[in-house]
């Protein structure tokens, strides 16, 4: 049986949804599942539905491969546990076929590929951060509390006002309100 997924970042891209889901239903997709979620969020209801849906032999079809994952790696990871789970993947945009020798063999160079660049980008930041270090720079946002805003929230609080009342006249968090009572 053919599965389709589709996803969309925002609302405003439903004729998106649309149009991926015609595509998938003129591939053969007996069913479609969807999210309208940003990529980069973990949570995909719609995507958690169809794997559960799926069963060995089955086939996901996407239109486009990134619909799988918050990134390359966790679409790779997606991929692989399906492959592990004996469904086939098709992702239209790169005619990928994970049914294919060529196509399992795509996911692997690309898996190693996308290990790589994390392994490379998570690098890059350590020596950002170090280097940050040595010139005296703390790496991370800036505090939003400082100096005289930072005593007047903790007098507020001292004072009795609730630690929400204090964030929002002074244009913080809570949990900001609660760092700085914690740090004083």
């Amino acid at each position: 049986m053919k599965v389709g997924y589709a996803r969309v970042s925002t609302k405003a891209q439903r004729e998106s949804l649309t149009t991926q889901r015609e595509t998938l239903q003129a591939d053969g997709c007996q069913r479609v599942f969807e999210d309208t979620a940003s990529g980069v969020k973990s949570d995909r209801p719609g995507l958690a539905a169809a794997i559960d849906y799926l069963r060995e032999g089955d086939i996901l079809v996407v239109t486009r491969i990134d619909r799988l994952g918050r990134s390359m790696l966790d679409a790779l990871k997606t991929l692989m546990d399906l492959d592990g789970r004996g469904i086939r993947v098709q992702a239209q945009d790169v005619g990928l076929d994970t049914g294919t020798a060529m196509g399992k063999f795509v996911v692997h160079v690309n898996l190693a590929l996308a290990q790589m660049e994390r392994e490379q980008m998570i690098e890059r930041t350590r020596e950002g951060i170090e280097h940050a270090r040595k010139q005296g720079r703390v790496p991370g946002p800036k505090p939003k509390l400082t100096g005289q805003r930072k005593a007047a929230v903790i007098a507020a609080v001292n004072s009795g006002m609730s630690m929400t009342e204090a964030a929002k006249l002074h244009g913080v968090s809570r949990w900001t309100v609660q760092r700085a009572l914690a740090e004083s």
